[in-house]
Parts: structure tokens; C-alpha cells; sequence
């Protein structure tokens, strides 16, 4: 068909039945735009399950003492992993890249005009940044020098930093309280923390 016959053809059926051509033509215009946006949502979504996956690292391990064993126990010690457990690890498996210990815990955080939350604190080292490929959207993640005088800095999610702080940036020095002990905020990062 040649493209004068093609539009003669549309002109005619739009003369015999406006309706229908005008029901056919938005069929085919909502038919297009719900393709475009299923596959707009698809390749979305696959993108950000690549970065989350990514985030956690290819060749990641996480160990976790579970201490005991079978029979009836009379006696019982505490046999913790420690950072010497750390560091010998380290020495024996050269290819461990950076590691980090984890204390994980619950509390509940004042964030003002009498709200508490309940919030998940990590205890890390510096090098989880490192571990978690965390992003810092300001200020710094905490380092050697902070973890060799003790300093008690925190790094927070963007979300707490936004509700405790009313801001995101001016969350920077600011302090809170975690068990009643205070923490200086000097940075907070994307993703988890």
C-alpha cells in the first residue's frame, strides 16, 4: 500500500465511525505508554538490585561465633571472637582485604518532643566503610585516630540524621545519646547504619 492509500483509508473509517477510530486510537496510545513504563520500571528495578548487590561485594564472608556443643554443660565461659582473633586471621589468610568486627544492638533514642524510637546501633571499626561500600554524603566516616583515642563519634543514616537534626547537613557535630552515653555526629552515609 502506498502511503496516500493508507491515509485515505484512516480519513474514511474516521468519517464512518468517529467512536470507534477515536477508541482505537487511545487503545493504541495507552497500549504504548503501559509498554514504555513496564519496561521503564523493569530496567529500574534491576538496576537498583545490581547496586544493592554490588554495595555488598562479591567475595564477602561474615563470621559469627556460635558457641556450645552437645552434652550437658555444668560450667559456661564466654569464648568470644576477638580483635586478636581478628588480627590473626588477617596474618594467616592474606587475601582478607579488610574486615571488621560488628556489635550489634536495640536501643531506643529520644528524637525530641517526646518521641523515642527504636533504632539498630552498630559497633564497628573503621574499616566497614571499607567491608559495606558505604557512600558518606557529608562530613566523614570515623577513623584510626577516633578508634585509638575513643572518641564517640557516629555515623548515621540520612533518615535519622533528617528527623534528629531537622536537616541532613546540619546534622554535622551535632551530639545525641545512645545508653545514656553521648555521641558526636560527624557524618552519616547511604544505605545501612
Amino acid at each position: 500500500m502506498l502511503l496516500s492509500e493508507i491515509v485515505r483509508l484512516a480519513v474514511d473509517s474516521f468519517r464512518a465511525s468517529k467512536m470507534r477510530f477515536a477508541l482505537t486510537a487511545l487503545g493504541m496510545v495507552i497500549g504504548s505508554a503501559s509498554l514504555i513504563l513496564v519496561v521503564t520500571i523493569g530496567l529500574t528495578g534491576k538496576q537498583y538490585i545490581l547496586n544493592l548487590l554490588q554495595s555488598i561485594g562479591t567475595n564477602m564472608i561474615e563470621l559469627e561465633y556460635s558457641g556450645g556443643g552437645s552434652g550437658e554443660i555444668t560450667t559456661f565461659q564466654n569464648d568470644f571472637l576477638t580483635r586478636d582473633d581478628e588480627r590473626a586471621v588477617r596474618l594467616r589468610v592474606p587475601t582478607v582485604m579488610y574486615s571488621s568486627p560488628m556489635l550489634e544492638m536495640h536501643d531506643r533514642i529520644s528524637f525530641g518532643q517526646g518521641k523515642v524510637k527504636d533504632v539498630l546501633v552498630l559497633g564497628v571499626s573503621p574499616e566497614y566503610r571499607l567491608v559495606r561500600n558505604l557512600k558518606v554524603l557529608s562530613g566523614r566516616f570515623f577513623d584510626d585516630q577516633d578508634e585509638n583515642t575513643h572518641t564517640k563519634v557516629a555515623v548515621v543514616t540520612e533518615a535519622f540524621a533528617r528527623e534528629m537534626f531537622g536537616s541532613a547537613e546540619g546534622a554535622v557535630n551535632e551530639s545525641f545519646q545512645i545508653s545514656g552515653i553521648p555521641f558526636t555526629h560527624c557524618r552519616h552515609v547511604q544505605g545501612e547504619c
